[in-house]
């Protein structure tokens, strides 16, 4: 199956109520008391739905706390098939940053904790160890990103756009960052992020339904 999403924020101290010094965190926090239940909750709503083979395009804005919170995120998802939109706060992927607590055991084929340099001064040398790069964990990076399920074409980009290819004979555009205050559209575009579907995870077939009752936005 096919799942998209966006805007997980882990690790984000601010949209978190219990946590949170924004002025307006009343109407614009994430109603959790620590940043351990938000971010216990927001991997659950992904492991819930989302299994190890399927394919998860995530819209962008992954993690906040420093660039350790970038592995500490996508250690703990199933999935292990994973695009990466581009958000404004994934500057440390969109650069492609070594990653500094996790390396790859060649032997195992497999991404495990502990710093690289950590693995290097006890010893482990030549091909058995390898640095990560954030990139690594993705299976395909993008600022923007066209894409077609079951003859159904679809734009993705984290920022909503107003014009996008072919909106006139139904392509889709699949967005985050706005976290739900866009006003109600009428238009075949959603916003996939947590705070905009109730925390879930969105699967295509939802997103038929959703679309199903929206209207080719013309161009001119």
């Amino acid at each position: 199956m096919i799942f998209y999403s966006s805007d997980w924020h882990f690790g984000h101290k601010n949209i978190c109520y219990g946590t949170s010094s924004w002025d307006d965190k009343e109407t614009n926090c994430r109603k959790f008391n620590t940043i351990e239940e938000m971010n216990y909750n927001i991997i659950k709503s992904i492991n819930d739905v989302v299994g190890f083979d399927d394919e998860l395009y995530f819209i962008g804005d992954l993690s906040f706390g420093g660039i350790e919170n970038i592995w500490n995120t996508i250690k703990q998802i199933n999935c292990k098939n994973i695009h990466c939109i581009y958000g404004n706060h994934d500057h440390h992927i969109k650069k492609n940053a070594l990653l500094p607590n996790c390396h790859w055991d060649l032997k195992n084929d497999i991404i495990v904790d502990g710093s690289p340099t950590e693995v290097y001064e006890k010893g482990h040398v030549g091909n058995e160890y390898m640095q990560v790069y954030a990139h690594d964990l993705f299976k395909s990076v993008n600022e923007i990103l066209t894409i077609t399920v079951e003859k159904q074409e679809m734009v993705l980009c984290h920022y909503p756009l107003e014009h996008w290819k072919d909106m006139e004979k139904g392509v889709w555009h699949l967005f985050g960052h706005t976290h739900g205050n866009l006003p109600e559209y009428t238009y075949k575009r959603h916003d996939v992020g947590l705070d905009a579907n109730c925390f879930e995870v969105l699967s295509f077939e939802q997103l038929k339904k959703i679309m199903s009752n929206r209207k080719n936005k013309g161009h001119r």
